[in-house]
């Protein structure tokens, strides 16, 4: 494949997986709240890392800004697709904590 971008956003989509299951495993060991909220602690935590590293070190040097950034549509749907594995993962931890 030549386009670089499609590339990077299936590896990035690829690689959710893992890093989602490991730190909703983690935080489940030490600590508890709603699988939902901590979807979407983890979503903030990561656009807040995103607006704060990702951008200014990766996207801007290489002709991007902040808008095309996080007006992507891919953007978005990589957001779900975290959430959707945070909320399903730490359902199935929890429910196995109650067993």
């Amino acid at each position: 494949m030549e386009n670089t971008q499609l590339q990077s956003n299936i590896v990035v989509a690829l690689a959710i997986v893992p890093f989602a299951c490991i730190g909703t495993y983690l935080f489940y060991k030490r600590s508890f709240i709603k699988p939902s909220v901590l979807a979407l602690i983890f979503i903030g935590v990561s656009i807040v890392l995103d607006a704060l590293v990702t951008v200014p070190l990766f996207i801007i040097p290489n002709g991007g800004s902040f808008s095309e950034f996080f007006g992507d549509a891919i953007f978005y749907t990589l957001a779900i697709e975290f959430y959707f594995i945070v909320l399903y993962y730490g359902n199935h931890i929890t429910q196995r904590f109650e067993a």
